[in-house]
């Protein structure tokens, strides 16, 4: 590391402040912008590399009954991210575009009944929620290393029940229990 003294003086301690800022700005959109208001959960994992400096894993939610064109959603987060909450500063990976690349995809919309793609998705939680060596010995105040949204009220029983897969009820709940150990 022979310009390590350079990483240590680009990445300051109010960097997470100012990326905590982003992310409220962020969230305050979803009052009044058309695409913002239909994000219905995320999750923000916060993160810290020397190479990158503070940055945000993030898991937007939307209703697939509403929304399919998850490549173009990130685009469009993106957009929003990079020019409104950021002024050009800040900078975007959207996995969506190479979610074909992934071993074990769980982007893009997700059928309540697809049981591969959802212990993936699980499975992205679990890589996410791997021990930060910056946050485990972090003295910044406050310093949190996810940030989550409430989850969404559950909808009226009205109308036809879903025909749900046993075996898929059986799987999640096992894996719902293998995640609080």
């Amino acid at each position: 590391l022979k310009k390590s003294h350079v990483l240590q003086e680009i990445h300051w301690k109010h960097d997470l402040e100012y990326l905590k800022g982003c992310v409220k700005r962020f969230l305050r959109m979803k009052r009044n912008h058309p695409l913002m208001k239909e994000i219905i959960g995320h999750i923000f994992r916060y993160e810290y590399t020397p190479q990158r400096g503070f940055h945000i894993h993030s898991f937007l939610f939307f209703d697939a009954n509403k929304h399919r064109e998850d490549i173009t959603i990130g685009q469009a987060i993106a957009k929003i991210w990079n020019g409104k909450i950021t002024g050009g500063q800040g900078s975007t990976n959207n996995c969506n575009f190479k979610k074909g690349s992934y071993r074990y995809c769980g982007i893009g919309m997700i059928h309540y009944s697809d049981v591969d793609k959802l212990k993936y998705l699980f499975r992205t939680f679990e890589y996410i929620c791997k021990a930060a060596p910056f946050f485990a010995f972090s003295n910044l105040e406050g310093a949190r290393r996810f940030q989550l949204s409430q989850a969404p009220q559950k909808k009226s029983k009205a109308g036809r029940p879903r025909k749900v897969n046993q075996q898929s009820e059986i799987e999640t709940q096992n894996h719902d229990n293998n995640m609080e150990q």
